[in-house]
């Protein structure tokens, strides 16, 4: 997780418009290297019209979707360094300006409320399943409380179950999928993965019996905040 949380952080220094994915990725390998990581889990920048690809299909272009980043994109930071054959897992949506739009931010915030309420629902012998329902719960309970548009549409997408992704992970990065049932010492990637007209918007944290992340922040303000922090930073 220490040597995930330095290459996260400096993607999120690093994303500006003008730069490639490939820049930003190769920013965070270099930073979680120098931290002490021994290997490589899975490095990926997804942005703008091809953010909503699945993993696997940037394998089937030549430039492997690398794409310049525009200002008022979201960009989905997927990322996970190894050490002693470990490997972390931690995705964001991080605005390319600096600031999400306030359409961006009202979805960043209600897709983060829902994930958190499946969170909260991981004990010993529950079932994935009942955690991506209960995440659903939470869209159909507080979806008319919605404002733009945009966030309309994203909780329609987050009510489909095929939008919540789950798998346990350790020292392989996928091990179990979908994980039947979970215990205690399972090791579990979970979170919503989305986008509505080209717009992506993605979270996912590793858990045990507790998050065992890095503390990278969840709601839009907060990654605003630490973005500008990180880029002052490196002034």
């Amino acid at each position: 997780a220490e040597f995930t949380d330095a290459g996260f952080r400096a993607a999120m220094a690093a994303i500006v418009p003008g730069r490639t994915n490939r820049e930003i990725e190769g920013a965070a390998i270099a930073a979680a290297f120098r931290a002490g990581a021994d290997g490589l889990s899975w490095p990926e920048l997804r942005s703008g019209p091809v953010s909503s690809r699945t993993v696997f299909q940037k394998f089937y272009d030549y430039h492997l979707l690398n794409r310049t980043l525009q200002a008022g994109e979201t960009a989905l930071m997927d990322l996970g360094f190894s050490y002693e054959f470990y490997k972390g897992d931690v995705g964001r949506t991080l605005p390319v300006s600096g600031h999400f739009t306030p359409d961006q931010r009202e979805v960043i915030d209600f897709m983060n409320s829902a994930y958190q309420s499946g969170l909260k629902a991981m004990h010993d012998g529950v079932s994935g399943d009942e955690i991506i329902q209960t995440c659903i719960r939470y869209v159909e309970n507080h979806k008319d409380g919605l404002h733009s548009d945009l966030a309309k549409r994203a909780a329609a997408e987050l009510l489909k179950p095929t939008r919540w992704v789950m798998y346990t992970h350790g020292l392989d990065m996928v091990e179990i999928y979908p994980p039947k049932e979970l215990h205690i010492g399972n090791t579990v990637a979970f979170g919503p993965d989305f986008d509505v007209d080209g717009q992506g918007f993605y979270q996912e944290d590793v858990s045990l019996h507790q998050l065992i992340n890095p503390p990278l922040p969840y709601a839009a303000a907060d990654i605003e905040k630490m973005m500008a922090q990180l880029k002052q930073s490196q002034k």
